[in-house]
């Protein structure tokens, strides 16, 4: 997906195209919040750490600023380039007919009724872009752009030229005219958009505020007024995230274990709230209950977490995997576990276990919780 790879030195284009592109996405509701903008690099392989300072970066560089929600918006300074035609790259995202659209009905406005007076409303400017067949998308990212980049001014709810008397130029003809240029961004806007479409849709009530599923249930676990235990989930998550599958494996499928333990002792008071059936074979005291135990309730309740039993089994063989940590199993079970070396493999499993478990409390909770309010 990268044009070039994501480095210390371009993070921070990155985080304001980032920025740049969700009001390409969404013009209604653009700009991101540190938080989204972090995510979003996440997705395409940054580091966290490089991306925070890429923020920072961009943000010092004021190609990016603070709007409204505590979220990032363009800045002038890198709205501008957008603004000019005399170069494009292949997959531009700029639409030059809907520029042209708002200029010219401003234009021709001003014509009418004097260049001091040649001012409009945005829906009226939109109306006008949409019947010469432009998308309402492209109109409304087209005046956002011309505002950011100071062509537009808006007063009293009207918009108007930032230059008034202004003399109508074609940006159609310089776009046709203008050579195709290799594009020198870390990703390009096209392909940033769909990423950040998705992250603005997430903002909806009902929505996962993350679409990585052990990020998402340090959220819920929030949201479920838990925060000691996010923070304690958090801590393991970043643990999990610094070690590599090659060079520590055994540690990668214990903490995946402990994440998938932990997540499904986290949502024990849960089912108990429900109808108990998550907790019938569980002791009252949670420093009892077993990995095996836990996954055997998931398993059987109603309506249960684990749907399927091979999944069930996946689950298990990651129990039986991290139980390589005690030596007493070892000494006890020769038979049972292979000769120890590294076996990245497991690790791979181990996390797309941790990863499918914790997708299918999400999803329970999400339908215990429809339930409750059903009822």
């Amino acid at each position: 997906m990268s044009g070039q790879p994501i480095t210390a030195q371009n993070a921070h284009e990155l985080a304001a195209d980032i920025v740049l592109a969700s009001l390409f996405a969404n013009p209604q509701d653009h700009g991101l919040t540190p938080d989204e903008v972090l995510q979003i690099g996440q997705q395409l392989g940054a580091p966290p750490g490089r991306m925070k300072d890429g923020i920072e970066a961009a943000y010092r560089a004021h190609w990016i600023v603070f709007g409204k929600n505590g979220r990032y918006v363009a800045a002038a300074n890198r709205v501008t380039a957008m603004m000019w035609f005399h170069v494009r790259s292949e997959n531009d995202v700029r639409n030059p007919a809907a520029f042209d659209a708002v200029q010219k009905y401003l234009c021709d406005l001003a014509d009418q009724v004097t260049a001091a007076k040649a001012r409009a409303q945005k829906d009226v400017l939109v109306a006008h872009a949409v019947r010469a067949g432009i998308s309402e998308r492209d109109a409304l990212a087209t005046i956002e752009l011309m505002l950011l980049g100071a062509q537009l001014v808006e007063e009293d709810s009207l918009l108007r030229l930032a230059s008034p008397g202004q003399q109508f130029y074609s940006h159609v003809e310089q776009f046709r005219a203008a050579p195709v240029a290799a594009s020198q961004r870390p990703v390009e806007l096209s392909k940033l958009m769909p990423l950040a479409a998705e992250v603005i849709n997430r903002r909806e009530p009902g929505r996962a505020t993350h679409p990585e599923p052990l990020i998402e249930f340090e959220h819920r676990l929030k949201k479920m007024g838990k925060d000691y235990y996010s923070d304690w989930w958090r801590f393991i998550r970043n643990e999990l995230a610094l070690m590599g599958d090659e060079n520590m494996p055994t540690a990668v499928v214990v903490h995946c274990g402990s994440l998938c333990e932990g997540a499904l002792s986290l949502v024990v008071e849960k089912g108990r709230s429900i109808n108990g059936s998550l907790s019938q074979k569980l002791s009252a005291d949670p420093r009892d209950w077993r990995y095996h135990q836990l996954l055997t309730a998931a398993k059987m309740g109603v309506p249960p977490i684990i749907k399927d039993e091979q999944f069930y089994q996946r689950c298990m063989v990651l129990n039986a995997t991290r139980q390589r940590i005690h030596a007493g199993r070892l000494i006890a079970e020769p038979q049972n576990y292979p000769r120890p070396d590294a076996r990245p493999e497991e690790a791979r499993e181990a996390r797309m276990v941790a990863d499918l478990l914790v997708r299918a409390i999400l999803d329970w909770l999400d339908a215990v919780e429809k339930q409750a309010i059903g009822t």
